[in-house]
């Protein structure tokens, strides 16, 4: 199969112009093995959270002359990080960059799912790192519009996942001594300041295959 270009549509779009029950019906086709809570989101709590207006979720489709085809999704929400007690200003510092505020909660912008669809190999149609960068660049458009010091996920404590956030730039979340900080949910935290970063190194639009992004 041949994807001519990948498009993204925000969920409230969808749901807007084909009404939830159609749209449920899209979110069906997605499947991910590897991370239940991803699958499971989008198919139970994509659209509650869309409708209260908690989180955006974004779809990632690939088109070809037939159909569009879901291949990923991620979710975005504003939601401020407060430092952990025991870390020390100057690490707060080389965290974000910049002079640290006295207090300890930041605007911050969490990128709350992120996967792709494995239905008949569909997560084959886009790489890890395509997806990651359409995140971004939606991030820092998001950034752009309502500011934050910090985007943060959450992630298992797995080497492969791990490896893939400090490659693309994000640092592990760890106190003066350098060990992780868990997250109440049991997560291991990765960050990075909005300080030094652009749209500009997230620009997928001139990767080899065509990306075209609408939302």
């Amino acid at each position: 199969m041949i994807i001519l270009e990948l498009q993204i549509i925000q969920l409230c779009d969808l749901l807007n112009e084909f009404g939830e029950e159609s749209v449920r019906d899209i979110l069906a086709d997605f499947l991910c093995p590897l991370n239940e809570d991803v699958e499971f989101f989008l198919k139970h709590k994509a659209i509650l959270f869309e409708n209260m207006d908690k989180s955006r979720t974004y779809l990632v489709f690939g088109i070809d002359d037939a159909k569009m085809i879901l291949v990923a999704y991620f979710s975005l929400t504003s939601l401020p990080i407060v430092f952990d007690n025991s870390i020390s200003n100057k690490r707060k510092k080389a965290i974000l960059r910049t002079g640290f505020e006295a207090n300890s909660q930041l605007s911050a912008i969490l990128i709350g799912q992120f996967g792709k669809n494995y239905k008949n190999c569909y997560n084959l149609l886009i790489t890890g790192k395509d997806l990651f960068d359409l995140t971004m660049h939606k991030v820092l458009q998001v950034h752009k519009l309502i500011g934050g010091r910090i985007i943060y996920l959450e992630c298992e404590n797995r080497p492969k996942l791990r490896a893939f956030y400090e490659k693309v730039g994000f640092e592990l979340y760890t106190d003066d001594n350098g060990d992780p900080i868990i997250s109440d949910t049991g997560l291991l935290t990765y960050m990075i300041s909005t300080k030094n970063i652009s749209l500009d190194k997230y620009d997928v639009r001139e990767r080899i295959h065509e990306i075209m992004v609408t939302a």
